[in-house]
This record gives C-alpha cells, sequence and structure tokens, in this order.
C-alpha cells in the first residue's frame, strides 16, 4: 500500500472521530435548548419594561442580516434583572429592508423589535435561576435544525470512516 493511501486513510479516521465528537455535541446542544424552550411553558411570568429595541445589522457585504435585538429589565423577589433573550431557538433575520417571514413566531419576535423603550412587556423567568428570562414561550421547530446538522455529520462521518478501513475507496 503507498504511502499516500495511509495518509488518506489516517486523516479520514481522524475527521471521522472528529465528525462523530462534533454531532454528539450539536445533538447534545439541540436537545439541551429543546428542554430549556419546553421548560419555559410553565415559567412564572413579571411585568417587565423594554429598555432597547432595535433592529441591528449583523455581517458584512451580502451577508448582511438585519434581526431585532431587544433589552428588558424585571424584578424578581425585589432583585432587578436585565435581558436580552427573545425566545429560545434561532432568532428571524432578512437581509436589508425587507422582511420575508416564515412563520407566525418569527413574526412575534420581530415585533418586538418594533415596540416602544419603556414599553410595558410580560417577561417569562425561571424560578430556579431568575437571570434566564424569555419574553415568548417554548420553542418553534428549531431544534430541527441541531439534529439536522448532526445527521449530517454523521453521515460525512461514516463516509470518512468506511475511507479510513478501505470499505471504498478515495
Amino acid at each position: 500500500m503507498p504511502k499516500e493511501w495511509k495518509l488518506k486513510r489516517a486523516f479520514s479516521g481522524i475527521m471521522s472521530v472528529g465528525l462523530f465528537c462534533g454531532a454528539i455535541a450539536i445533538f447534545w446542544l439541540g436537545t439541551a435548548e429543546l428542554m430549556r424552550a419546553q421548560a419555559s411553558n410553565d415559567w412564572p411570568s413579571v411585568e417587565g419594561v423594554l429598555t432597547y429595541t432595535e433592529f441591528e445589522y449583523s455581517g458584512t457585504g451580502s451577508k448582511r442580516v438585519r434581526g431585532p435585538v431587544v433589552r428588558y429589565r424585571y424584578m424578581v423577589n425585589a432583585i432587578e434583572y436585565k435581558g436580552n433573550r427573545i425566545a429560545f431557538g434561532p432568532t428571524p433575520g432578512d437581509k436589508g429592508g425587507g422582511a420575508i417571514y416564515t412563520s407566525s413566531r418569527d413574526d412575534q419576535i420581530n415585533a418586538f423589535a418594533t415596540l416602544i423603550e419603556g414599553s410595558s412587556i410580560t417577561v417569562y423567568y425561571d424560578e430556579d435561576t431568575p437571570s434566564e428570562a424569555v419574553l415568548l414561550r417554548g420553542g418553534g421547530m428549531f431544534v430541527l435544525i441541531y439534529y439536522f446538522c448532526s445527521a449530517l455529520m454523521i453521515a460525512v462521518g461514516i463516509m470518512c470512516f468506511m475511507l479510513a478501513t478501505g470499505r471504498i475507496k478515495g
């Protein structure tokens, strides 16, 4: 067996291990996020105040995306907390000025950025960790993104493993 084939196999083996580990990490992260989103359905609420609302741009050039950003404060047991999470999962964004919404949940998330600073809002907080709060309970279908990425990484990892063990030729 030529030396370059041995290097390809070794590299493929290392890649397969890395992909499997990455897939497990992403799957775990998605599951943890899903569990927190589901738990938020039972969180108590308190009245809060918006301290900042805006659509902000991130990225550069053609990758520039506009997304909603909010900051708020709320009191739990006479202690003031500050938050900025609207909901669990990715925040919807749009390119440029015209938003294209994919769901009513995206519309709700974007609506928070159009409210006036100083407006009263309902904040849902974790009783065990009051500093963790959201403005929308639950979660959408966002967790499928984590699971899809995990499945894709496992598929590529299997191909790398098969290449490393000689079951397929590269």
